[in-house]
């Protein structure tokens, strides 16, 4: 047989035994991954990375053939060496306890999704050993690796929460195990993952009827506020325990009403009465005064019981849909009232209440502090506004004095009732209160005693009453001092200027058949005056009573011409 023929035969022989076995080929630097967030939370590149766990070995052979040899083996050869990362992974104390002692149990076990992958990724991290690894790319909202070698990836990483409130806490987003290969070339990965938020708001009675909830109001001291707070369940999936506690903190001029809170959650009330079927409790926060633990009774929190979300089924509303989607969990909505105390600060700053949510962002470690495990969000705030009314009785006979100041002429003794909505309306209900440099407050739950409707005015003339609500009142006096007439009205407005705590008194009053508003720059100045002449509120008020009465004069002066001529004609008619 010559030479040439016998090669020919060799190289027969050599490709049918080839196209008779099942071949594995690898090929690499044509595959990718990309990460695509749920709404609300945006990523950065930097912050994920895929691991390969695996080379990925595809069978050439045709056919059902083809898919039993789908094959995976341990990255770094094919062989399994001292120096491939698995092996020194597997020999780390406890690890092959928790994974197999072979790559292939390994293998076998994250095949069957046996494995709790944040454990995993937590041990694979927390090993120190070098394995292949890539960091990804944005392509906004996702994160995108390419030019990636066939394999079984691991990928971990981090989202920041965008939605409904900004903040730069981080939570640690869900590991995810995905193939690529020669058959799939490009994967895709939907995150389980959210950052939590919390939003509160106050009812507010200035504003449209459509909705009342906002972020400011103002009030009467004594008045009950409302208050409402927003969030939702949060994505728990590959937590061992999970942390999600309400921080809310009042200022001094709030009153909390534990009796009030109401947990609703998808929009049902969630009683915590029972202790074996409660989904929350709240406390007060414990402070340390003099070196004694105390109550702080403008602090409180209220703690959510993750297990009673997973007893609840409530968890099961983070899991991905048929379509691919990710649910949002259920809405929080919690509402609770405090009164408005004698402490309610004046104007601006106002009576703040603010709230943040802590909660857990990092499902590898149970330990506040170790590794980042709960983040806090910003601080969201509302405020509660109530104002004053200084008012100044004085001797209006030296209003025409030279350099006149009202202040040098108090009368004390007037006595008065502040009314709301007309001059005959409710008097407003006040104590006795020297705090400030005020004469009166308004009424609070705590008053028992001392409770009234009158003001009257001390030695320096003035009546201060602390906590009004913006609007229309009616100074009515009901009793001047000795020797000075009395029973004239004047009406008060309270304006609110904005939201942030600027207001101005008004004082309205009618001149020539129109009213005018007066800025008094927030103290009204009521004249008496003695004898028959008429009261006036400040120097606008007398001359509204000079004039009047010049007029009257005049009209009885021509009164008289008219009657003389007439009584002359009908004589000289006679």
């Amino acid at each position: 047989m010559k030479r040439s023929k016998i090669l020919a035969t060799i190289l027969a022989v050599v490709l049918l035994m080839v196209t008779a076995l099942p071949l594995s080929v690898f090929a690499a630097s044509d595959a990718s991954i990309t990460v695509i967030p749920p709404a609300g939370l945006s990523l950065t590149a930097s912050d994920f990375t895929a691991y390969r766990l695996f080379d990925v070995l595809v069978s050439t052979a045709p056919g059902d053939l083809a898919e039993k040899n789908y094959a995976y083996r341990p990255y770094g050869g094919t062989t399994i060496g001292v120096d491939d990362f698995v092996t020194q992974f597997l020999a780390k104390p406890g690890m092959a306890t928790k994974y197999g002692a072979t790559w292939q149990i390994f293998r076998d076990k994250l095949e069957a999704n046996s494995l709790d992958l944040t454990q995993l990724t937590y041990d694979l991290e927390a090993s120190g050993i070098a394995f292949a690894s890539k960091t990804g790319t944005l392509d906004d909202p996702n994160v995108v690796f390419t030019g990636l070698d066939y394999g079984y990836y691991l990928v971990v990483g981090k989202g920041k929460g965008n939605n409904p409130t900004n903040h730069d806490g981080k939570v640690v987003a869900f590991s995810s195990l995905i193939t690529v290969d020669s058959k799939a070339k490009s994967g895709t990965i939907k995150l389980k993952a959210d950052a939590p938020f919390i939003t509160k708001q106050v009812w507010n009675h200035n504003i449209g009827a459509s909705d009342k909830w906002d972020d400011w109001t103002d009030v009467n001291m004594g008045n009950v506020v409302d208050f409402k707070l927003t969030s939702r369940v949060p994505v728990m999936t590959g937590y061992k325990s999970y942390t999600f506690i309400v921080h809310d903190t009042m200022s001094d001029g709030l009153t909390f009403d534990p009796d009030s809170v109401e947990v609703r959650i998808g929009g049902t009330l969630i009683d915590n009465d029972d202790a074996d079927d409660a989904g929350y409790d709240y406390f007060y926060k414990v402070v340390t005064v003099d070196d004694e633990p105390t109550i702080d009774p403008d602090t409180f929190q209220i703690v959510f019981d993750p297990d009673w979300f997973v007893t609840q089924n409530i968890r099961d509303i983070a899991d991905v849909d048929d379509t691919g989607d990710q649910n949002y969990n259920l809405g929080i909505v919690i509402t609770y009232s405090a009164e408005l105390n004698k402490d309610a600060v004046i104007g601006a700053p106002g009576n703040p209440n603010t709230v943040y949510l802590e909660y857990s962002s990092n499902p590898y470690s149970t330990t506040k502090g170790n590794g980042g495990t709960t983040e806090d969000t910003p601080e969201d705030g509302v405020i509660v506004y109530t104002f004053d009314l200084d008012i100044l009785k004085y001797d209006g006979r030296h209003e025409e004095d030279q350099d006149f100041d009202p202040t040098e002429y108090p009368l004390k003794d007037a006595e008065f009732e502040l009314r709301t909505g007309s001059a005959s309306g409710s008097a407003v209900r006040v104590v006795p209160y020297t705090t400030g440099g005020y004469n009166y407050r308004l009424v609070t739950d705590e008053d028992t005693t001392g409770i009234t409707t009158t003001l009257v005015s001390a030695t320096n003339g003035k009546i201060k009453i602390k906590g009004l609500d913006a609007g229309v009142y009616y100074l009515v006096e009901t009793k001047a001092p000795e020797g000075y007439n009395d029973g004239f009205v004047t009406k008060i407005t309270i304006t609110h200027d904005d939201d942030e705590g600027a207001y101005t008194v008004w004082v309205e009053m009618d001149v020539d058949g129109d009213d005018v508003d007066v800025d008094v720059n927030k103290r009204v100045d009521i004249a008496n005056l003695a004898g028959s002449i008429l009261p006036g509120t400040g120097g606008i008020g007398k001359t509204v009573v000079i004039f009047g009465g010049l007029a009257l004069i005049g009209i009885c002066a021509a009164a008289l011409v008219v009657y003389k001529k007439r009584r002359a004609l009908s004589a000289m008619k006679a």
